[in-house]
């Protein structure tokens, strides 16, 4: 009996120093297994004004907090290129424009394509521009400093109302007045063209709504049916063209803002207003 009580005391003792070595053991001196850090994933956001350069000619670019997109390309200083389109935002910084949904309206002729947005914020974005029967356009914007525009402050239409003098970039009014042409806005965001005047033989009216949460305004543009009107040639109805508009601090000496509005119909033809006072 003694003998076997012995060599049950044995085993166990045994079987104790076993468990305490590093063959599958859980003590303090066991292998740790390492684990990969998750990777940290982040909801692209970007909104607001936004200006830059592209081919060495100013751009400026729109984010709505609908995703609203849209791009003004100052190839020609009174004739810029008009892209918009929806986006879809991504994460860390990524968002797109796909399948074809970006609308370019490039030197009077409507093309489609993509658009691809890295490095997004609040402050600053990359962006691709891939449109038919072009090269890759790349560009990168930011935010202009807060003394020119602050995203977060309310756009206000106290900041519109007045008289605004510019160019449009569908050209000539019918008074044969180029630059600059005179736009009113009332203290309801009311917009209408000088007395008589037309831009491009078409009469225009807008109304302009600010849009929470950014400093950006909505825009709502007619054009309505008139002879000689090229918008509306051929079409039953009056035209209803969509948009945004920003103000900031004009770069023009003895002004103090400046206005850039721009609105595009459905299929993406537009036209933009730049003006200062």
């Amino acid at each position: 009996m003694q003998i076997k009580l012995t060599t049950v005391y044995i085993s166990l003792f045994v079987l104790a120093g076993l468990a305490g070595c590093g063959s599958g053991g859980i003590g303090p001196d066991a292998p740790q297994v390492s684990k990969e850090p998750e990777a940290v994933t982040i909801p692209t956001v970007t909104r607001g004004f936004y200006s830059g350069t592209l081919d060495s000619k100013e751009i400026l670019s729109f984010v709505t907090p609908d995703q609203d997109f849209f791009a003004l390309h100052f190839r020609s200083s009174t004739n810029p290129d008009i892209y918009s389109g929806k986006l879809s935002m991504g994460l860390n910084g990524a968002a797109n424009v796909t399948n074809a949904g970006l609308r370019a309206y490039v030197g009077g002729g409507l093309k489609l394509g993509t658009a691809s947005l890295t490095n997004s914020s609040l402050q600053t974005f990359s962006g691709i521009f891939n449109v038919a029967s072009q090269l890759p356009l790349n560009f990168t914007v930011s935010a202009p400093a807060t003394d020119v525009y602050q995203v977060s402050s309310e756009a206000s239409l106290s900041a519109l109302q007045g008289s605004w003098a510019g160019t449009w970039s569908d050209g000539l009014s019918t008074t044969g007045v180029s630059s600059p042409f005179t736009i009113a806005i009332s203290s309801s965001g009311a917009m209408t063209l000088s007395t008589s005047s037309t831009v491009n033989s078409c009469q225009l009216s807008a109304s302009l709504t600010p849009i929470s949460t950014v400093n950006i305004y909505k825009v709502a543009l007619t054009i309505p049916l008139l002879t000689g009107c090229v918008r509306t040639d051929g079409k039953f109805s009056e035209l209803m063209l969509n948009g945004v508009a920003v103000i900031y601090k004009s770069p023009i000496a003895g002004k103090t803002s400046r206005l850039e509005l721009m609105a595009v119909d459905a299929s993406g033809s537009g036209m933009s207003f730049r003006g200062d006072r």
